[in-house]
């Protein structure tokens, strides 16, 4: 059975995690290896996409992503994608607060 992609910001992610969900800005792309760099306002993530994946974001889209953990070293996450969401047109602001109050209600810890 698949484990369940945890809810993470990349300066949260830790070698024990194998699979995560993260939201945050493309802010580049790399067409030779397929990669983009992902930022959620706590660090940066390397992303490994698939030709398709690659091909239907752009820098500055607001995407979430559901992946494998690959490397944790230092400050630099890598991680290979399963899912990509493009959330370009959702209301970051509100999400976040959305995001905060769910987890205030249900008691998670770091809130």
């Amino acid at each position: 059975m698949r484990q369940v992609a945890k809810s993470k910001k990349i300066k949260e992610i830790n070698e024990n995690d194998h699979r995560v969900k993260i939201l945050g800005v493309i802010i580049e792309k790399n067409s030779n290896d397929n990669t983009i760099l992902l930022d959620d306002g706590t660090g940066i993530a390397l992303i490994y996409l698939t030709q398709e994946q690659f091909d239907k974001v752009h820098e500055g889209d607001i995407v979430r992503i559901f992946g494998r953990v690959l490397e944790v070293k230092d400050d630099r996450v890598e991680i290979i994608s399963e899912v990509i969401q493009n959330l370009k047109n959702i209301n970051i602001g509100l999400y976040e607060m959305v995001s905060y109050l769910v987890k205030k209600l249900k008691g998670e810890e770091n809130v």
